[in-house]
């Protein structure tokens, strides 16, 4: 994945993890896999790029719709525990 802004990469997941919720309740499987595969795109990127990271993460976890609709918190905590594991905060 090439070089992104922080502001898009937050925005990017944001916006595929809310397709790939509305998907899951609708049962949409193949649109839920779409989106899961983006949000895997992005999370591999984090991964790679610890500081961007953990500005996106700040956000990400304030973020009211991915916490309380979705429940995306188990993937950003799988990010967060392998950033964590890496930067030795």
């Amino acid at each position: 994945m090439e070089k992104l802004s922080v502001k898009g990469l937050i925005d990017s997941f944001v916006e595929y993890a809310i397709i790939q919720g509305e998907a899951t309740i609708n049962g949409d499987y193949k649109t839920g896999n779409k989106a899961s595969d983006k949000l895997f795109k992005i999370g591999s990127y984090m991964e790679e790029n610890i500081e961007t990271a953990k500005q996106m993460l700040d956000v990400l976890l304030m973020h009211k719709t991915l916490m309380c609709k979705y429940g995306h918190l188990v993937k950003l905590s799988i990010y967060i525990t392998d950033i964590v594991k890496q930067s030795r905060f």
